[in-house]
């Protein structure tokens, strides 16, 4: 029996590979992959921002994986992951394959890897597409569960691992095309050797391409300051809370404008009006006058270490925290929840954790600094207990991994106006609510 399920998956898996490749072939775009360990939808959505004035765009924004893509090339959105939705599919491909005729120059594409085995690895989606453009943004520890074999579990091995996997799109790259470098991460770096591409970097080093001299952050606005040979350029975003991280998205962006023959100046002032997609850092009005820092979409340690780092510098009052597990870490699991323990303690008033991992690793080292926690199975139980809590005027940072922590429910309990949460909150069609539930 596990052999034919098997044998149906490597079939169908070869079919959507087929449709995408029938769909690239219908308009040959450029194509535009983004690649690491964070950042890669961020980025993609302001890559987008850039290029849609100048050329047709499409990008991927339903999917980033060995099924994800096919879908998103093929116009069938997901709707369930259920037995039947995929005979839906099987049925919808030569359909779509026939009549699906979209017209655009542009492809970004998020190109995410969980592993270093097919289907889940680069060397597989490079199956489905060949970028052009490759945007390799940073290593960090996200999946590292999958890439633990044998004795490679030591931090440094598993990183490079994961950077020898998602750089192999950049080993990919043709000689005509482009390789965009992020300088301030070694890992990535070392690939300016190893692709046939042309490279423009990025980063905070003087000897990157496009410059980043300057980044802050506050509660109103987001500043960045780039550079380009002798000139330089100043970006303004009102309205959105942004880690200092998102300078490297900016900066990857603009690059990416360069290339395509978009002055700097001209990429700049199309960023200035970039929203964020739902979940990442969205500020919403809370009950009680208090401001919610929605980041609910995902977590890993690095993206809540920097979250922490922007709530400390831009709250006013009370600093407080729901943080949920982050998943997939493997061994690392432990330290990296510690970690996490660890900053929560130093930055916040006041922290409520939701998930096993964290109730195991995390509360015993808040517990140690005497800063006020609990720890609940649900994000709806963590919220019912902080809005007693609250007295009013407190800056909520909410965050963590999506895999059955589903924080976007606490959003919804402590928001002013929970009748907008369709449209403010990330995952919020039928399939996701059943999900939800499962977990409440």
């Amino acid at each position: 029996m596990k052999k034919i399920q098997a044998f149906l998956t490597l079939l169908f898996l070869m079919l959507l590979r087929l449709g995408a490749w029938i769909q690239l072939r219908k308009g040959h775009p450029r194509i535009i992959g983004i690649t690491g360990s964070a950042g890669k939808t961020s980025t993609m959505y302001a890559v987008y921002q850039v290029l849609s004035p100048s050329f047709r765009v499409k990008m991927s924004e339903k999917g980033n994986s060995e099924t994800g893509i096919p879908l998103d090339l093929l116009g069938i959105r997901v709707t369930s992951y259920s037995f039947w939705f995929w005979v839906k599919v099987f049925f919808l491909l030569p359909i779509r394959i026939f009549l699906y005729w979209p017209k655009y120059e542009m492809y970004i594409v998020e190109m995410g890897v969980d592993s270093p085995f097919p289907p889940k690895n680069m060397g597989y989606l490079l199956t489905i597409l060949r970028p052009q453009i490759g945007v390799f943004l940073g290593v960090s520890a996200v999946h590292t569960a999958f890439f633990e074999e044998g004795e490679c579990k030591k931090t440094d091995e598993l990183l490079d691992k994961i950077a020898e996997e998602k750089g192999k799109m950049i080993v990919s790259l043709p000689s005509d095309g482009w390789a965009v470098l992020n300088l301030d991460d070694d890992r990535v770096s070392q690939f300016q050797e190893r692709t046939k591409a042309h490279v423009f970097s990025f980063g905070r080093k003087r000897d990157s391409t496009i410059q980043i001299i300057e980044v802050s952050s506050t509660l109103t606005a987001f500043t960045l300051r780039l550079r380009w040979n002798d000139q330089e350029e100043t970006l303004r975003i009102f309205g959105s809370v942004l880690p200092e991280h998102y300078g490297h998205s900016f900066a990857a962006a603009c690059g990416i404008g360069v290339i395509l023959g978009i002055p700097l100046k001209e990429s700049v002032a199309r960023l200035s009006s970039y929203h964020l997609p739902p979940g990442r850092m969205s500020v919403i009005e809370g009950v009680k006058e208090t401001v919610i820092l929605d980041s609910s979409y995902n977590a890993s340690k690095q993206t809540v270490l920097d979250a922490l780092d922007l709530l400390q510098k831009i709250a006013e009052k009370k600093k407080v925290a729901i943080l949920g597990d982050m998943r997939e870490l493997g061994s690392h699991g432990k330290d990296d929840h510690r970690e996490v323990g660890k900053k929560v303690a130093e930055v916040c008033d006041e922290v409520v954790f939701v998930g096993p991992f964290m109730k195991e690793y995390a509360v015993p080292v808040v517990e140690e600094k005497a800063v006020p926690c609990a720890s609940f199975d649900s994000a709806s139980k963590a919220a019912k207990y902080l809005k007693e809590r609250l007295s009013g005027g407190e800056t909520i940072l909410i965050k963590g991994s999506q895999n059955t922590i589903f924080l976007e429910t606490a959003v919804k309990e402590l928001m002013l106006h929970p009748e907008q949460s369709e449209e403010l909150l990330c995952r919020q069609t039928p399939f996701w609510e059943r999900q939800r539930r499962k977990y409440a």
